[in-house]
């Protein structure tokens, strides 16, 4: 099959690389770069290296040697970063934080040096609509609402959206920049990451769970694998700007919480905090831009990932 463009995959085995590195395998002569002692299940022909240590450039010579011989000349080349340290709510402590914040920025130095060196025909950065929107207020954020990040996470993506704009804008080639939304799906090496998966696998193997917001609180879900069309869509269509990424409408947490209680019924209940959180995020600009809408999902997709999560669980 006849491959549509070269795409560099810098952090190809965050979970949502993975994703959509399985779902275009055949569409796209994948250049896969990773650091190889950090992950539990290496994707083929990965290029080793770690783009969170200081630059070294006999060693980037070596990268980029290895990475032009990947390429195919005759395709146009898009370059994407996955690869980032910590969460939205990463440790509060603080020299947790600054080692994340320190490698951070190493990354954003070191992508920024690779775009320059071998000039992408785009740019794609995966950002964070949790990171940069207030979620105190019952709002609808466009990608022209003021950000308001409300930790160093938020705060550093905000800062690479600007560094990467800029660079792209440099290089006079086109930057992709989706803010998303609450990402779900299975992740094989943490699988009680997200609330719906949290409360899943708690419920499971403790037979309880502890809920930290209201059940109240309405936000934006989009599955991994609708992240991995929108990626595939913004790529073949050479997408250029901000796109807040998410589905049409948000989800209550009492929504997700009644689809826990009908696969595990049993589970008792612990209110830790009654906070509200809200994240409601206007889509209609890549709506706009591609034809797609993504539905709500999450509740629909409990069965199948409580069925993932619960096989898991029996071949421990």
């Amino acid at each position: 099959m006849t491959k549509a463009k070269n795409v560099i995959l810098v952090g190809s085995t965050s979970v949502l690389a993975e994703y959509f590195y399985a779902s275009c395998i055949h569409q796209y002569n994948f250049v896969n770069i990773c650091r190889f002692n950090r992950s539990k299940n290496p994707i083929a022909n990965c290029i080793d290296f770690d783009f969170s240590a200081e630059f070294n450039r006999d060693l980037f010579d070596d990268l980029l040697s290895s990475i032009r011989s990947s390429l195919v000349d005759s395709l146009e080349t898009v370059l994407c970063l996955f690869a980032w340290a910590g969460t939205p709510r990463s440790s509060s402590d603080p020299a947790s934080r600054l080692s994340i914040e320190h490698n951070n920025n190493i990354i954003i130095s070191n992508f920024t040096f690779l775009a320059k060196s071998i000039c992408p025909s785009q740019i794609f950065f995966l950002s964070s609509a949790g990171g940069l929107y207030d979620g105190s207020l019952n709002t609808i954020h466009t990608e022209s609402s003021a950000p308001l990040p409300a930790s160093p996470y938020g705060i550093q993506k905000l800062t690479a959206e600007s560094l990467f704009a800029s660079l792209a804008h440099d290089l006079s080639v086109p930057i992709c920049i989706y803010r998303i939304s609450c990402a779900y799906g299975l992740n094989t090496r943490f699988p009680d990451q997200g609330v719906l998966n949290k409360w899943l696998f708690d419920g499971l193997v403790n037979g309880e769970i502890n809920i930290y917001n209201d059940l109240s609180s309405e936000l934006n879900f989009i599955s991994y694998d609708q992240i991995s069309v929108a990626i595939e869509m913004g790529i073949d269509q050479d997408l250029n700007g901000i796109f807040n990424l998410g589905s049409c409408q948000s989800t209550s947490l009492s929504d997700i919480y009644r689809s826990v209680m009908e696969l595990v019924p049993s589970i008792r209940s612990h209110h830790i905090d009654n906070s509200v959180r809200f994240l409601n995020i206007d889509c209609t600009k890549f709506e706009q831009a591609t034809g797609c809408i993504f539905e709500p999902l999450i509740c629909h997709d409990a069965i199948k990932i409580f069925t993932k999560i619960r096989e898991s669980l029996m071949f421990k």
